[in-house]
């Protein structure tokens, strides 16, 4: 069976590959694993959404997290963060990023889409989403996001221009009535949609 970063459980020998980070003008030491999303780096999708979320304070959900760097590094603008993915290595070196960084107001969860924050309304929530595992995945978390956005809230996706963007968007913008590319780069996108 092949490993992706969106398997539940990696079978892959655990290699882990620590970097360091200015985003925001603050530095950041992340551990990445093999395994996970983005092994050695910040990809650069995830980078344009970190720059792009520009909501302050209330509760985040950082949906699909891999190593953390969304969740971790906007934290300081957030009074709560949720730091949530499907696979449990993602999930135990988020939470090593979560104490080595000092966020005291991560939690971080394993989940299956929004199985762990049933119930919960953010603010914000954020996904550069596991665009490999399949557009009938994205689709449904789409689905579900309003229901889990308190009044207001923002949604924000990033994605690769050539892997579905424009999909993507249309299916944001039929769930929520609108949709706004916010920001463009280095072959992504990132789109914002608010629960009106």
């Amino acid at each position: 069976m092949v490993d992706h970063y969106f398997s539940k459980k990696p079978t892959s020998a655990l290699r882990i590959k620590p970097i360091e980070l200015n985003l925001l003008d603050m530095d950041f030491t992340f551990d990445t694993a093999s395994g996970v999303f983005a092994v050695g780096k910040l990809d650069r999708g995830t980078e344009l959404l970190i720059k792009s979320i520009d909501s302050k304070g209330g509760k985040l959900l950082d949906l699909g997290c891999g190593y953390g760097a969304v969740g971790v590094t906007l934290s300081v603008f957030f009074d709560e963060v949720y730091m949530v993915d499907v696979n449990e290595r993602a999930v135990a070196v988020s939470k090593r990023n979560k104490k080595r960084n000092k966020c005291k107001n991560c939690i971080v969860l394993q989940s299956d889409g929004f199985s762990a924050v049933e119930g919960k309304k953010f603010d914000v929530i954020a996904t550069n989403p596991p665009t490999h595992a399949g557009k009938k995945l994205i689709f449904s978390w789409i689905e579900q996001i309003k229901s889990y956005l308190a009044p207001k809230g923002a949604f924000y996706l990033v994605c690769k221009t050539k892997l579905g963007a424009k999909s993507y968007e249309a299916k944001i913008q039929e769930e929520f009535g609108n949709c706004e590319t916010i920001k463009k780069g280095s072959g992504y996108r990132v789109f914002r949609a608010i629960n009106l």
